[in-house]
């Protein structure tokens, strides 16, 4: 069994973050799941949060568009400007949205890509680095 968080933890150090923004859903975020000892995570607003709700909602209806999709940076630029030093994308549609609409703009750990390589290094097989 894969310890997600453990494996999110590994690769938020390996890439040096010690103060990782959080992107998901209200409940994912409010869990505590990627909060880790030594680092200070960037959590967004009430609002923030209810953005990205809506995001993640019309992401599913196939209805996101400029307005969601500007919602979203915006929410990412706004934990960047709180100190966020990479973004963690605890949510498959955020890190889909995220891989289109961030690209190189900031150092992400994608929750999906960290399980993926988790999986296959303990199947033993060998990877690459999560991206």
């Amino acid at each position: 069994i894969v310890d997600l968080p453990a494996a999110v933890e590994g690769e938020l150090r390996s890439i040096g973050s010690t103060r990782p923004g959080l992107l998901g859903t209200a409940m994912t975020v409010q869990s505590g799941l990627y909060r880790f000892e030594g680092m200070q995570p960037v959590e967004p607003s009430a609002e923030d949060l209810g953005v990205l709700g809506e995001v993640i909602v019309a992401y599913n209806a196939g209805q996101c568009g400029p307005l969601h999709q500007a919602g979203f940076v915006r929410v990412v630029d706004g934990l960047r400007e709180r100190g966020a030093d990479s973004m963690v994308f605890g949510c498959t549609e955020l890190a889909m949205l995220g891989r289109d609409l961030m690209r190189d703009r900031v150092p992400k750990v994608d929750t999906l890509d960290v399980l993926a390589e988790a999986t296959l290094r303990d199947m033993g097989y060998a990877s690459s680095p999560a991206s």
